[in-house]
C-alpha cells in the first residue's frame, strides 16, 4: 500500500476538524502516523559512549578518579591556592592581582602553574611591582610562563555536531560550556557541565567532546594531565 496519499488525507482531514490546532500538534500527529506504518520510532541515543559513565551533570571513563576529574577550579580559594606558604600573597595586593589575571592559565595545571608563579612570576613583580604599567609586567610574565609550559590546545577536529532543528527554530540555542579534565596524552578523561543551555544540546555537546582531542599540557618535554575550558555554540541564525 501507498501510504503518502493516506497520511496526507489523514491530515488534511485533522486540520479541518482541529483547525485551532498549532502546526506542531499536526505534524506531530502526522509523524506518528507514519511511524505507526512502519516507520522508524528510534530515537537518537544522548548518553555517553561505551566505556564511559554518567551522573547527571558529569561524565567520566570508568575507572578515572572523579575526585581528581572533578575538581572545583572555579577559584583560587576553591583551589586552594588563594596563599603563597609565606602568606605573601594574601597580604601583597600587587602579587594578587597580577596572579588573578592568570585565573585561566591556572585551571589547566592548578599546583603546576602556581609553582611556575613561585618560580617565575613573584620574583619579577617583587622587583617591578611598582610600575605603573602593570600590563607590560604581565606580558613580560605570560611570555616567560609560555617559554616553560605548553597549555593544551584543541587538535584539528571533524567531530560532527547535529543540530536539532526543531530546537533551532524555535530559537534554543548558546553556548554549552564544560570543564574537561585531559589524559596526559590530551584525551578526555571527564567531562563536567559548567554552562547549561538546553538538555539536548548539553548531552549533543558532551558527546561530541568525548569525541575530541588535545594537544596535551607539556612542560620541559614532560607531557601531563591537565583541564581545559571547552565551549560548543549552538548559534539559531
Amino acid at each position: 500500500m501507498r501510504w503518502g496519499p493516506l497520511l496526507l488525507a489523514v491530515v488534511e482531514v485533522t486540520r479541518e476538524k482541529y483547525l485551532a490546532m498549532p502546526r506542531l500538534v499536526l505534524c506531530t500527529l502526522a509523524l506518528a502516523l507514519l511511524t505507526g506504518c512502519g516507520g522508524s520510532s528510534s530515537a537518537p541515543d544522548l548518553g555517553p559512549p561505551t566505556g564511559w559513565n554518567a551522573d547527571g551533570p558529569r561524565w567520566w571513563q570508568e575507572g578515572v578518579d572523579t575526585t581528581i576529574a572533578f575538581r572545583d577550579l572555579e577559584t583560587f580559594e576553591a583551589m586552594g591556592l588563594s596563599e603563597r606558604p609565606d602568606g605573601k600573597r594574601a597580604e601583597s595586593p600587587t602579587h594578587r592581582n597580577v596572579q588573578g589575571t592568570f585565573i585561566a592559565l591556572y585551571r589547566n595545571a592548578p599546583e603546576f602553574v602556581d609553582s611556575l608563579f613561585t618560580e617565575i612570576a613573584v620574583p619579577m613583580i617583587d622587583a617591578r611591582g611598582q610600575e605603573e604599567n602593570r600590563e607590560a609586567l604581565e606580558r613580560d610574565i605570560n611570555r616567560e610562563f609560555n617559554k616553560v609550559f605548553f597549555f593544551p590546545r584543541p587538535a584539528p577536529s571533524d567531530v560532527a555536531i547535529i543540530y536539532p532543528d526543531s530546537l533551532r527554530q524555535a530559537g534554543i540555542g548558546g553556548a554549552v560550556k564544560m570543564q574537561v579534565y585531559l589524559s596526559e596524552d590530551g584525551a578526555p578523561l571527564a567531562i563536567k557541565l559548567v554552562d547549561s543551555v538546553n538538555p539536548t544540546l548539553d548531552a549533543i555537546a558532551m558527546q561530541a567532546t568525548t569525541q575530541k582531542t588535545w594537544q596535551p599540557a607539556a612542560s620541559r618535554g614532560q607531557q601531563m594531565p591537565s583541564y581545559v575550558r571547552s565551549v560548543l555554540n549552538f548559534t539559531t541564525q
